[in-house]
């Protein structure tokens, strides 16, 4: 029985060490300094903006105001006011946006939200190429321009860095959600980028080739991940999303009730969903084309949230303890000790380059607590998991 369950617990390790290797080497790869690039000279093709919109009056004349200094006179900025119950569109309208108004409560979820806005623009004017922002982010200089001529050269989907902002004065959590955002938008796909990968969508600061979101059926699925989802179906058909680090759009960390949490929950548990649901078929993909950029995106994939990862790992160093103490072999809790310090230094590594500026190394170490208050998250994935659709603020 013993050298059963040690067989077993090995097996969860080399399981375990996957995802940990992988982030290792994403963080390993985005260590060397970034410079940005210069926008090449010249024209570009004509782009329009979409910003999908519910009920967003407060923040979206800031959103559209970064927007509308960044465009071309051959380009179009359009609001889809997805049911609506303020003043949303009037706002939009005044400052200069084109607006399209949605109303089919039955039907959230800025997927749809999306698919209506492509539904005005095949009636209209189809630009060559389109860029999806959120309504309450902030584009840096040159965003538009560089993810535009990006898509266009590629004729692939790219996606820019998606950063949070934490708030002033900062705070423990929200500085902990805004680092673990920037590993998962930046570092890793940063890291992918350099070593040829492809990158994951991110929701905001997307875009597509009009050929490509012409052709497919991306949006209108109400999916609770529905970018995760839209970059992993392109992915399966050969237009891998290209990650552009030097196009930066950035949000706000802003502490939140029950709408936050809901939209954690709605994230986290469609992740996790869509990444049970996709990891064989990436697979089973790649064993027909022997691509290795599904490789990519299947490796980055399989690396879950890293509070999720962190209690995995130590559940299982536990359990490896526990194993020892009750006359199992040594070999469990060796390989438990080696992942978990190869984590560790992981999150380190991240952290020293890219989260000193706004994240004290002493609440790093309240990090193990940023993790376990997120238990009943995950244990709502398998007992009550996260079925509507949310739109809110992250916390």
């Amino acid at each position: 029985m013993l050298a059963l369950v040690d067989i077993l617990l090995l097996l969860i390790g080399f399981i375990l060490s996957l995802p940990v290797l992988t982030l290792l080497v994403q963080v390993l790869a985005s260590l060397p300094s970034h410079r940005k690039t210069g926008v090449p000279n010249g024209n570009r093709l004509p782009v329009a903006v979409l910003v999908p919109a519910h009920n967003e009056e407060l923040w979206i004349e800031k959103t559209l105001s970064s927007i509308i200094s960044q465009l071309k006179d051959t380009d179009r900025l359009i609001v889809i006011a997805d049911n609506c119950t303020d003043r949303t569109a009037d706002v939009a309208r005044l400052a200069g946006a084109e607006v399209t108004i949605r109303t089919e409560p039955s039907l959230r979820g800025t997927g749809y939200a999306l698919q209506h806005g492509l539904e005005f623009l095949k009636q209209t004017q189809p630009p060559d190429v389109v860029v999806l922002i959120d309504a309450d982010c902030q584009l840096e200089n040159d965003c538009i321009d560089r993810l535009a001529r990006r898509c266009s050269q590629s004729m692939r989907p790219v996606q820019a860095t998606y950063l949070m902002n934490p708030p002033r004065p900062p705070q423990k959590m929200a500085s902990m959600v805004a680092f673990a955002w920037k590993v998962k938008d930046f570092v890793r796909p940063l890291g992918w980028h350099r070593l040829g990968f492809p990158c994951q969508l991110a929701g905001s600061g997307m875009a597509f080739p009009w050929e490509v979101v012409r052709s497919t059926d991306l949006f209108g699925t109400g999916h609770l991940a529905e970018d995760l989802k839209q970059g992993l179906d392109l992915a399966l058909i050969g237009k891998f999303p290209l990650f552009c680090p030097d196009a930066i759009v950035t949000s706000d960390v802003i502490t939140g009730g029950q709408v936050s949490y809901a939209q954690r929950a709605r994230w986290e548990h469609g992740s996790l969903e869509t990444a049970a649901h996709y990891f064989p078929r990436l697979l089973i993909r790649f064993l027909k084309t022997w691509n290795f950029s599904i490789v990519g995106m299947a490796m980055d994939l399989a690396v879950p949230p890293l509070a999720l990862l962190a209690l995995l790992l130590g559940f299982y160093t536990f359990s490896t303890f526990a194993f020892l103490i009750f006359g199992g072999g040594t070999k469990p809790i060796i390989v438990a000790c080696t992942v978990c310090t190869l984590f560790s230094a992981t999150i380190f590594l991240a952290w020293y380059r890219h989260g000193r500026e706004f994240l004290p190394l002493r609440w790093l170490f309240f990090a193990p607590i940023y993790a376990l208050v997120k238990i009943p998250l995950y244990v709502r994935f398998f007992f009550d998991r996260q079925r509507e659709y949310v739109r809110g603020r992250l916390e």
